[in-house]
């Protein structure tokens, strides 16, 4: 097994080594699996939409992946498991998706792109230079203690990664991509799908019950909802999202986690 793709397992166990092709099947297992039922979603295809590649973007790691696996050093199995695990707290690691984001190449690895930038700062380690910052100190936790290297682990997915991040932002607000005009046409076909259903859904209801019980909560597949409380007492609800999807807290975490949906919400 070579170098990257022992990283890739010690990180992300079970993800392939490639990954802007783990992006791509993780980013359909989690909006429909298939363009078929993702087209009958109005929320799994705006998803997919703002996260998918486009042009000659290019799968960043915004936690780096050869730089962590510096804490891996001289771990057994079940070492590097407990490791994986407790940074898995802090952030996506590895090839997971939450440690994705699709770039454009130039700001990925041109000359003045997030990965010579991190180098400069001590956030990305690289053979042909001088270790120092957070690098330095990855590369000494790598001879310490498992709960050592936890601690510094932490440190480099609480301070490096949301610095990068912050550049990610600072670049992709200059680059041109960003005033190109998404085509949304996916989404709207969704939307006017999901429409289309709810109207057949409408009429087929209307045929076997009165008027007076089509409420919208009937119409839309949506279940009642009965809370017993005291007076005075406080009660918040809180939705999984459209048919129990299940889905609203994911693209919650993709937002937070996704620098360019930001981006290009924004826009």
């Amino acid at each position: 097994m070579g170098l990257r793709a022992l990283a890739v397992n010690n990180q992300s166990p079970g993800r392939a080594e490639q990954a802007s092709a783990t992006y791509q099947t993780q980013l359909n297992q989690l909006t429909g699996r298939s363009k078929d039922r993702r087209a009958l979603n109005s929320d799994d295809t705006v998803v997919y939409e703002l996260l998918r590649r486009r042009g000659d973007e290019e799968a960043h790691h915004k936690g780096i992946l050869e730089t962590l696996d510096l804490l891996y050093r001289g771990l057994n199995k079940d070492e590097a498991a407990e490791l994986t695990g407790h940074l898995s707290q802090y952030h996506g690691m590895g090839n997971d998706i939450l440690n994705l984001v699709n770039l454009p190449k130039d700001i990925h690895t041109g000359p003045n792109g997030i990965h010579p930038w991190a180098i400069e700062k001590g956030y990305q380690f690289h053979s042909n230079y001088k270790p120092k910052g957070l690098v330095q100190e990855l590369m000494e936790a790598s001879e310490m203690p498992l709960d050592y290297r936890k601690h510094v682990g932490e440190r480099y997915l609480t301070q490096a990664v949301p610095a990068m991040e912050n550049k990610i932002n600072e670049l992709l607000g200059s680059h041109p991509s960003m005033n190109e005009k998404l085509d949304m046409k996916a989404v709207e076909d969704a939307i006017a799908a999901e429409r289309q259903s709810t109207r057949m859904a409408g009429t087929a209801l209307s045929q076997m019950i009165d008027d007076s019980q089509l409420t919208t909560g009937n119409v839309s597949g949506d279940k009642p909802i009965i809370v017993n409380a005291d007076e005075n007492a406080s009660v918040y609800l809180h939705t999984n999202g459209k048919n129990g999807n299940g889905k609203v807290e994911l693209q919650e975490k993709f937002n937070e986690n996704s620098n360019k949906s930001y981006k290009r919400m924004k826009r």
